[in-house]
């Protein structure tokens, strides 16, 4: 919220509009689903299964006694 304040009061001291600073990130809102729904990619979905399976390999393994 400082960041915000300070842009604003930086962007209405600007003599010009050349002369405006970057504007700040936005707040993170976890509350706000709205704009964040995405679908993770195939590429993180197949990295994701892939990191199941090696979990599942090595639990099984150390069950089996193979590992420690």
């Amino acid at each position: 919220m400082t960041q915000r304040l300070d842009w604003h009061v930086q962007a209405a001291n600007a003599a010009t509009s050349s002369n405006l600073p970057k504007k700040p990130k936005p707040y993170p809102r976890w509350w706000d689903t709205t704009d964040r729904i995405r679908r993770p990619s195939p590429e993180r979905i197949a990295r994701l299964d892939d990191a199941r399976r090696r979990q599942a390999d090595r639990r099984r393994a150390v069950a089996e006694g193979r590992i420690a």
